[in-house]
């Protein structure tokens, strides 16, 4: 039975304040059930106690010190909708903190916590929708392919990968800028969402387009993610990549695994005022917040030798 079969079953023949365990098999101790008003419950036994800033709104977080000096971290569920984005965040746990040690097992939950913040501020949707998660897809492989093969420090290009911050580009380096558009192998345009985007504030803009096919032996997120926690090898890069994707409402859960990919085809078209495009500077007064899509034959005579020159 897998864990999440495991939390479904205890949930359902619950008893007020009755705990059982989730796993034997897990290293460490790990209950599941409901509190004394019936609300569903994670009990994780740590060394440590668990910080107190936490404060997610829809769950309560807590410590509990117990005779031996150990503490309870108690997790409650508050807001009863939110029941199956739950189950998924204690499977989550339960799969995270298995491959920890017990003296940082504390440590190891608070982090994992605060990456769920963003999952539980987007309410009910657990998951990125498809359209989502394609075009976090087509971020990841790019910023993979920059850390590997270019000359900028990591640092710089982590800080330049601003997609998840409401940016007109998704990279923004100090001498270009590059938009990233991810989409089925059969589509034949990319959508442009505003009059910004291709607004030519910088020395050099391109967009890259990437048209994918479902593959079941292709790459998920979580493969992508994983790919590139191993090209970093600085703890606050690796930080800053956490929060990067926790804005963008990602976290490695098993329901991606669902969603792989492989490449069809990769396309690089540089941005020249000559470029098909609707421009901010060029809209009559009081015209925004404008959203249209560029047929990709339409881009053919703007299309690059080689992706982004020595970006890619």
């Amino acid at each position: 039975m897998s864990i999440r079969d495991r939390l479904n079953e205890l949930y359902n023949r619950r008893l007020p304040n009755q705990f059982n365990i989730v796993d034997a098999s897990l290293v460490h101790d790990i209950f599941f059930g409901t509190d004394q008003v019936n609300r569903p419950t994670l009990l994780i036994k740590t060394p440590d106690e668990l910080s107190t800033k936490l404060n997610l709104q829809v769950i309560d977080v807590r410590s509990i010190r117990q005779p031996d000096n150990t503490y309870n971290a108690v997790i409650v569920l508050i807001d009863s909708d939110l029941l199956p984005l739950f189950i998924s965040f204690c499977e989550d746990l339960c799969i995270h903190l298995a491959e920890c040690p017990y003296k940082t097992l504390t440590r190891n939950l608070h982090n994992r916590i605060i990456r769920w913040q963003e999952m539980f501020k987007r309410g009910k949707s657990n998951i990125l929708t498809e359209s989502e998660i394609r075009g976090l897809f087509g971020e990841l492989y790019i910023l993979e392919r920059i850390i590997t093969h270019n000359q900028y420090d990591l640092n710089t290009i982590l800080t330049s990968w601003i997609g998840s911050e409401n940016s007109d580009q998704d990279f923004i380096f100090p001498n270009l800028a590059v938009e990233v558009k991810t989409l089925p192998h059969n589509q034949t345009n990319i959508r442009i969402s505003s009059e910004s985007q291709l607004d030519l504030s910088h020395k050099d803009l391109y967009v890259v387009c990437l048209q994918l096919t479902h593959d079941n032996a292709g790459l998920s997120l979580n493969n992508l993610e994983r790919r590139i926690i191993a090209l970093l090898n600085d703890e606050y890069v690796l930080d800053l990549f956490h929060k990067k994707l926790s804005i963008r409402g990602y976290i490695s859960i098993p329901q991606y695994e669902e969603y792989r990919f492989s490449i069809h085809h990769i396309s690089s078209y540089q941005v020249t005022a000559e470029f098909p495009a609707i421009r901010k500077s060029l809209l009559p007064a009081g015209i925004s917040a404008v959203s249209y899509s560029i047929s990709l034959d339409a881009l053919a005579p703007f299309q690059t030798p080689s992706p982004i020159g020595d970006l890619l």
